[in-house]
């Protein structure tokens, strides 16, 4: 039988996911004026977009995009909504760049050894440019094409890079700095959830120009999105310098993308402990009065513990199941 504080906690999501919907449409009324001063094409991309997308089926899938506080969430999103795949790309340690290139929202250069890229086995790469897959998990791989081949870029524990094309007849030339493009084909559907720019404060300009990039092609196309805003740790207390350049990048991104933006941080200050029936405790009550979000909710000074990812994940869900996505 589910409880009548899990019943609450379900109602005060939807309540809440709702009530953003009502936000978005007071800030696009506020936004005509400033509408009616682009183009006719750009107007057609930003005053199009809601009710395009409310004409369009669920997305089968949602694309988990960030660093480490994504990667804390798609777990527990998956687990929420079994009937959608989730694909992870929360990469821990990784800045706002880094994440628009695995988009390829930022063009990656690469350069490899001989400049060229043999007809099989792996070529080393003796210049990468931004290092799109390094980050905190030490490894990984992203597949894609280097100057129109295709094939692997790996990254190791020696901080070294790869590149292993597909087979084929001949060697391909590579000048240096050509081109990796990440092959985005299996997310390019999905609903895309974007939390970035934790690793690049006090980049604030760096920031939002990542996002906007990621963002583009979903403006583009009327795909659906959410774009995050970010989270200030513990010693980012209200009037810190910290604080002040991550509440700049949030309340930008709250400007630009309305319909689109969660305000992650106040919905885990304001109703986090309650929706878990949990009291503040003096700590807690310290941390709210500071603007950060409360301590039993976090495993250190910014990342969330299990509660926190559930509530983040159980939110999203409601914001995705509320706009009919």
């Amino acid at each position: 039988m589910i409880s009548s504080s899990a019943l609450l906690c379900a109602h005060h999501l939807k309540r809440r996911a709702s009530s953003e919907i009502w936000r978005s449409l007071l800030w696009r009324w506020s936004q005509l004026s400033r509408l009616a001063a682009l183009s006719a094409a750009a107007i057609t991309v930003f005053g199009g977009l809601q009710s395009k997308a409310a004409q369009q089926p669920g997305a089968a899938c949602i694309w988990a995009l960030g660093d480490s506080l994504t990667g804390g969430y798609q777990a527990e999103l998956a687990k929420i909504l079994p009937d959608r795949r989730v694909i992870g790309g929360g990469l821990a340690a990784q800045n706002s760049t880094q994440i628009a290139a695995r988009t390829g929202a930022v063009l990656t250069r690469v350069s490899v050894a001989d400049d060229s890229i043999p007809a099989s086995g792996n070529v080393r790469v003796t210049a990468i440019a931004p290092p799109l897959i390094s980050s905190a998990a030490k490894t990984g791989e992203i597949e894609g094409s280097l100057a129109g081949r295709a094939g692997k870029l790996t990254w190791d524990a020696g901080d070294s890079y790869f590149f292993t094309p597909t087979p084929d007849e001949n060697s391909t030339p590579a000048p240096p700095h050509s081109v990796f493009t990440p092959n985005t084909s299996e997310a390019r559907d999905c609903v895309l959830i974007l939390w970035a720019g934790h690793n690049s404060i006090p980049a604030v300009a760096r920031i939002l120009a990542d996002a906007d990039a990621i963002l583009a092609p979903y403006l583009r196309r009327h795909g659906h999105f959410l774009v995050i805003g970010l989270l200030n740790g513990e010693q980012e207390m209200i009037g810190a310098a910290g604080f002040r350049l991550k509440m700049q990048v949030s309340e930008t991104l709250a400007q630009r993308y309305g319909p689109n933006y969660i305000d992650i941080r106040r919905y885990l200050i304001e109703r986090g402990l309650q929706d878990l029936n949990l009291v503040a405790d003096s700590a807690d009550q310290e941390n709210i009065a500071n603007g950060v979000v409360p301590h039993r909710l976090r495993q250190d000074v910014i990342h969330l513990n299990d509660d926190g990812n559930r509530l983040v994940a159980r939110y999203l869900a409601a914001a995705i199941k509320d706009r009919q996505w």
